[in-house]
């Protein structure tokens, strides 16, 4: 049975006005507002727009030639106009267009990753504001309880009836727990803050959930992590940048056509066309470019095979704390809370009926109280364990 912790309003310091959001509506909130994500929803509608099949667009030359030198049977001199331009080897707009495919498919996977670690961040910082809260609630009632503790043993003491080291045990501990509270309180802003920055809500939120429950969701395994899709896509762009330098070394088309128009009264007009091959020359040049888009794809290999590792590695930790947690969760589900509630009620009964000190009882409610604080603490790391396991970002 899993221990319960009950958050009352005032405890929390909840204020009129405050925005309640559940874990699902966070994530939606993230999605819709995140400035991160909106820049990387941009770059893919970027991508997506860049798909020309086209390296740049055709550059026509429209020319006017006039050279007295140039003149027709008759010695009439010609005006000629006309237009040529250059057309690539056919497979090289091919080999262009794939490459942007490739570059758009990247862009999504990076998308789609940057939308998981936002996911992940929200949810492991829904987990913990509910986690800081159920703990402010804890040591709220432990700071109260040293309170009237205080009091009375203050009361004692004015009479007699209460040692030095009493009233001073229970000062002592009054302050640690004012000074816990406070800590918890300041973590508790600063995982809010981190929530609003988050999914783009300004103003005080409160996170819809008063219990801390047990996370539940599916692992995500290593071997096929989207991140080792995205380097897998980097090296199939890295090859299509190789066969686009290949294809290049092939040659260029030149086409033009011109009229030649007469001076003169008698204005006779001509046709003339041109064709051409433009043969590459600079093939150091070209050799250069395809070893670096050789040299590309082993770097992006490498980064995958490193990537690899790191995820396998984190997957086995993960899982390793899961089980670890797990193991402590039994423990205080099947008896730490009963051990927690018998230990206040003894304590209270040995201390009213004379049996102990002061001091013990102290003790014994610390003991008690420090159970269910473990408890918290331990069920916060089995959810941010998990977390990290459906998620598992680098």
């Amino acid at each position: 049975m899993a221990l319960t912790i009950v958050l009352l309003v005032t405890s929390l310091g909840v204020s009129f006005g405050q925005q309640r959001i559940t874990l699902e509506e966070a994530l939606q909130l993230a999605e819709k507002n995140n400035p991160g994500l909106q820049a990387e929803s941009y770059r893919t509608d970027q991508a997506r727009a860049s798909v020309t099949g086209m390296s740049e667009p055709l550059r026509p030359v429209v020319y006017f030639e006039s050279d007295q030198s140039n003149a027709d049977i008759y010695n009439r001199q010609l005006k000629v106009w006309g237009i040529n331009y250059t057309l690539q080897f056919p497979t090289v707009y091919g080999a262009y267009k794939g490459i942007q495919g490739q570059k758009v498919k990247m862009q999504q996977y990076s998308f789609d990753l940057t939308k998981r670690r936002l996911e992940k961040e929200v949810t492991s910082a829904w987990y913990s504001i509910v986690y800081l809260q159920n703990l402010q609630a804890v040591y709220s009632m432990i700071d109260s309880l040293y309170s009237e503790l205080s009091v009375m043993v203050a009361r004692k003491n004015e009479v007699g009836e209460a040692t030095a080291l009493e009233n001073i045990s229970t000062r002592a501990k009054k302050s640690e727990a004012t000074n816990e509270l406070n800590k918890v309180r300041e973590d508790l802003q600063e995982a809010r803050v981190l929530m609003e920055s988050l999914i783009g809500i300004e103003g005080p939120l409160l996170i819809d959930s008063t219990r801390l429950e047990k996370y539940s969701a599916p692992f995500q395994e290593a071997e096929t992590h989207p991140l080792l899709s995205y380097y897998e896509e980097g090296m199939e762009l890295s090859s299509a940048m190789s066969t686009l330098e290949k294809q290049r070394r092939l040659p260029d088309f030149q086409l033009g056509y011109f009229q030649s128009i007469t001076s003169g009264p008698d204005v006779s007009l001509y046709h003339g066309f041109q064709v051409g091959i433009a043969l590459p020359f600079t093939m150091g040049y070209q050799r250069a470019r395809l070893m670096s888009s050789r040299i590309q794809g082993d770097i992006i290999r490498s980064e995958k095979e490193n990537a690899s590792l790191m995820l396998s590695q984190r997957y086995s930790k993960a899982r390793s704390d899961l089980r670890k947690y797990e193991k402590v969760l039994t423990y205080y589900e099947t008896e730490g809370e009963q051990l927690s509630e018998e230990l206040i009620r003894t304590a209270r009964i040995s201390y009213t009926g004379g049996e102990i000190d002061l001091i013990r009882y102290i003790n014994l409610l610390n003991d008690a109280l420090r159970l269910r604080i473990d408890y918290l603490e331990t069920l916060n790391q089995y959810n941010q364990a998990l977390i990290e396991l459906q998620y598992l970002t680098l």
